[in-house]
């Protein structure tokens, strides 16, 4: 994806050298046994082995380590070239070395311990698993490793090459291998079935290729050409082109209306009757002028939120009419958008809101002072851009400002007048000016602050 992209963050570090054997077994031999769930390795330092990988060592491996090989959203080579001052060759093999290093540490005697965790995660987890699922795997994977400054699951996620998603799934083997795979699988068993197949006929297969049972609805839902309903899988019609109907919608055409699940997690979804208050028309107007919406360089447009403690907690998250209009929520309605970490449950009452974002944000991996954008790309499902918190980072102000609009990485070189206007919708050309005026008359305070520009009262 390009550096601006929120939707974009499947890119993987390039594999400089074959991970060792432990780290490599093939998907299809692996599919985990429900019968013989795998026993933990015994209880370890893991944490400090590894950090000894490092002591002594290359001084930039920490930073490769921690910005390539160790994370989801990989730094370019160029950027890392001039924050060594070397050209962009010679960063290349620093990392060819440092994975050679970590191979060859994995299968030292000393390395006895990685190995075996390692082995007993991809056992436990198989070909496909969740974010989530990895980081609460053991307690131990939420320590965070001295000196590269990201948590044990992160170095193990690396360590193993599992691929990450933007919706927060975790798969081994080529990148987008295993989705291809199970798009023929079950693209076949609709042909063979008429159109739809039950969640229950595709376990054989679906099992075959590593994917565990409890996530087969899950896995399937996200696969762009399908959809899941009441354990039943078909296609999306060739000619889908409108905003899908929820299933709360079907079924009150029908008269019937599932119970309201306020956690947004539960089977059925039903908005409450309308407020008395009035409820605004639909459509409210153009989310480039609503706080914290940007625009990708598709022209999709995102919403940020900012990570913090409520919302982890289960709190509501209020957003704005114009993002949610593009959603296909109206006033007086609900709505159920997919994600693989479960649904997100959209109401409009007084204003619109997501019941609960604590499943997905989970799911994802988020932490409080994190910015995930949200967005939709394909009919019926919600999408997902995590971003590590300012915090966690060491940058300057005008490439942090960037960040909060879902540039990451951010480039080198930029005209930033322009890169913010495409962001923000305004036309091309614009000059500086009109990029202050419309984060100011939207009410980002943030940026405006991070470019130092303080926000008119």
């Amino acid at each position: 994806g390009g550096a601006d992209a929120p939707a974009d963050s499947d890119a993987t570090p390039p594999r400089g050298a074959p991970a060792p054997a432990a780290l490599r077994a093939e998907a299809a031999d692996d599919a985990p046994d429900a019968r013989d769930v795998p026993a933990p390795p015994a209880p370890g330092n893991l944490v400090l082995v590894l950090a000894a990988w490092f002591t002594g060592r290359e001084p930039r491996w920490r930073t490769l380590a921690r910005d390539r090989m160790f994370t989801d959203s990989p730094r370019e080579i160029a950027s890392l070239a001039a924050e060594f001052d070397k050209d962009s060759a010679e960063v290349e093999a620093l990392e060819r070395a440092l994975r050679r290093h970590l191979a060859d540490q994995v299968e030292q005697p000393g390395g006895a311990q990685v190995r075996e965790h390692l082995d007993f995660v991809r056992r436990s987890l198989g070909a496909v698993a969740t974010v989530a699922e990895l980081r609460d795997l053991d307690k131990r994977h939420t320590v965070t490793v001295p000196g590269l400054n990201v948590q044990l699951w992160q170095v193990v996620r690396g360590l193993l090459a599992l691929n990450t998603s933007a919706d927060g799934w975790l798969t081994a083997g080529a990148p987008g291998e295993l989705e291809s795979r199970t798009s023929e699988i079950v693209g076949d068993a609709c042909e063979r079935a008429d159109g739809a197949v039950t969640l229950g006929a595709l376990e054989p297969p679906l099992s075959m290729l590593g994917v565990r049972p409890e996530l087969h609805a899950g896995w399937v839902a996200r696969l762009t050409a399908f959809q899941v309903a009441d354990g039943v899988v078909r296609p999306w019609p060739a000619d889908e082109s409108g905003t899908v109907e929820t299933a709360a919608a079907a079924e009150a055409a029908r008269g019937e209306m599932p119970a309201a699940d306020d956690s947004g997690e539960g089977s059925g979804y039903a908005a409450e009757p309308a407020a008395e208050a009035p409820l605004p028309d639909a459509p409210v107007g153009e989310p480039g002028h609503a706080a914290r919406c940007f625009r990708d360089e598709h022209g999709v447009w995102w919403y940020r939120i900012d990570v913090d403690a409520a919302l982890l907690d289960g709190e509501r998250l209020v957003m704005p009419g114009e993002f949610v209009s593009l959603l296909g929520l109206r006033p007086g309605q609900s709505l159920r958008l997919h994600h693989a970490a479960g649904p997100a449950a959209l109401r409009w009452e007084h204003e619109p809101f997501c019941v609960s974002m604590r499943t997905i944000l989970a799911g994802i991996g988020a932490e409080g002072g994190d910015m995930v954008f949200i967005g939709s790309v394909r009919p019926g499902r919600l999408e997902t851009r995590l971003l590590a918190g300012d915090g966690k980072l060491r940058l300057p102000r005008w490439a942090r400002a960037l960040r909060h609009t879902g540039v990451d990485p951010v480039p080198d070189q930029v005209n930033l007048p322009a890169l913010l206007g495409a962001r923000l919708g305004l036309d091309d050309g614009c000059d500086l000016k009109a990029v202050l005026k419309r984060l100011q008359d939207r009410g980002d305070g943030d940026v405006l602050e991070l470019l130092g520009v303080a926000q008119a009262r």
